[in-house]
C-alpha cells in the first residue's frame, strides 16, 4: 500500500518538476524496493532528482488524504481528462479511481494508505536511463527507505574510517588520496620504463650471433605482449641488425607472439609477418602486420617454445637459403 500510494505521489513530483510531458510508462511495486518508469526525453540530474524526492516527501509530511471512488468512465473522464490512465487504459464501463488531494488522480486498482502521511519516507535510490524516451525511479518507502539510507551510512563510515577522516572532510580526504595514486602511477610508469631499458640491454647481451653481422633473439618473454613490444622496440633501434621474436602468456588461455626487424635485417630479406603467420599456426591462431613488425597468437598456451623454436629455425634456414 506504502509502495503503491508512493509511485503516485513520486509520478506527481516528477510532472511538476521535470514537466507535463512526464507520463507513467510502467512500474513495479514492491515491499522493499519499487519502481517507477517515467516518459522523459533526457537523463533526470541529481539537482532534479533531489527536487522530486523533496517535493515528494513534503507531500507526505502535508498529510493529504487518499480517496478512492467508483465512477462511470465517461464521468471520470469529462472531470479529470486523460490523465486518468497514467497506468495504461483500464476496461469496463465503470473505473476506480484514486485520487489524492491536489496532487494526483489515476484510474487504479491498487491498494493504498488512507492518507499520504502512512507513506513513511520516500527515498529514490537510483535514476536510469532504460530507453530511448523513458527513465526509471528506483525507489524505497517506509522502514526500507531508512535503511536504504543507514547502509549508505554505513558506506561512508567504513570509508572515513579506512581514509582516517571525519565524514565531512571525506571529499579533500578522497582528492588528496586520488593525487597520491597519480603520482605513484607517474613513478611506476618510470621504473617500469627503467627497467625496460635495462632488460632490453640484458636480452641483446645474451643474443645469438649470425652470418653477415646479424643478432636474433628468439626466447619467451615474462611479462605482457606491451612490455615484450617495447623491449624489442629498443633492441631494434639500438641495433638495426636485430632479429627480435618474443612469445608469452596473456592469462591461462592464450598466448602472443611478436616478431621485430632491424633496418639492416630486413634488408637481408627477412621477414616478421612471415614469421608470426607461421609460428602463430603452432599456437593454435594466426597474426598478422607488417615485414617489420607483426603480432599474434592462440590458444595453444602449451605451445609456446615450440612456436618460438620454429621461428628461429625460420629465420636461420631464410638466411641460409640467402647465402646460397
Amino acid at each position: 500500500m506504502r509502495s503503491h500510494t508512493a509511485t503516485h505521489i513520486l509520478l506527481g513530483a516528477a510532472r511538476r518538476v521535470l514537466g507535463p510531458h512526464v507520463w507513467q510508462a510502467g512500474a513495479s511495486k514492491g515491499i522493499e524496493r519499487s519502481h517507477l518508469d517515467i516518459t522523459h526525453y533526457k537523463p533526470v540530474t541529481i539537482d532534479e532528482l533531489r527536487k522530486i524526492e523533496l517535493l515528494a516527501n513534503s507531500v507526505v509530511l502535508e498529510n493529504r488524504p487518499v480517496s478512492t471512488y467508483i465512477m462511470k468512465r465517461n464521468e471520470a473522464e469529462a472531470k479529470y481528462g486523460f490523465i486518468l490512465y497514467q497506468g495504461g487504459v483500464v476496461p469496463g464501463r465503470e473505473i476506480r479511481v484514486v485520487e489524492i488531494k491536489n496532487w494526483d488522480v489515476e484510474a487504479c486498482g491498487g491498494t493504498h494508505c488512507s492518507s499520504t502521511g502512512e507513506v513513511g519516507l520516500i527515498k529514490i535510490i537510483r535514476a536510469e536511463r532504460i530507453q530511448d524516451g523513458v527513465v526509471r525511479l528506483e525507489f524505497s518507502v517506509g522502514e526500507y527507505a531508512l535503511k536504504h539510507v543507514h547502509k549508505e551510512e554505513d558506506i561512508l563510515r567504513n570509508i572515513s574510517h579506512s581514509l582516517g577522516a571525519p565524514i565531512d572532510k571525506l571529499p579533500d580526504a578522497v582528492n588528496k588520496l586520488k593525487y597520491r595514486v597519480k603520482s605513484l602511477r607517474k613513478e611506476l610508469e618510470l621504473l617500469r620504463s627503467k627497467y625496460l631499458s635495462a632488460l632490453s640491454l640484458e636480452i641483446e647481451r645474451r643474443a645469438e650471433t649470425l652470418p653477415e653481422g646479424l643478432i636474433l633473439i628468439a626466447e619467451t618473454f615474462e611479462g605482457s605482449r606491451e612490455e615484450a613490444i617495447k623491449v624489442a622496440e629498443a633492441i631494434c633501434n639500438r641495433n638495426p641488425n636485430s632479429i627480435v621474436i618474443f612469445a608469452g602468456s596473456e592469462g591461462d588461455s592464450s598466448a602472443y607472439l611478436i616478431s621485430k626487424i632491424g633496418e639492416k635485417a630486413r634488408e637481408k630479406g627477412i621477414s616478421a609477418l612471415e614469421i608470426v603467420s607461421a609460428s602463430s599456426r603452432l599456437l593454435k591462431g594466426g597474426g598478422g602486420g607488417t615485414p617489420i613488425f607483426a603480432q599474434g597468437g592462440g590458444s595453444a598456451i602449451e605451445r609456446i617454445e615450440d612456436a618460438i623454436k620454429y621461428a628461429r629455425e625460420m629465420v636461420i634456414k631464410k638466411l641460409s637459403t640467402l647465402k646460397k
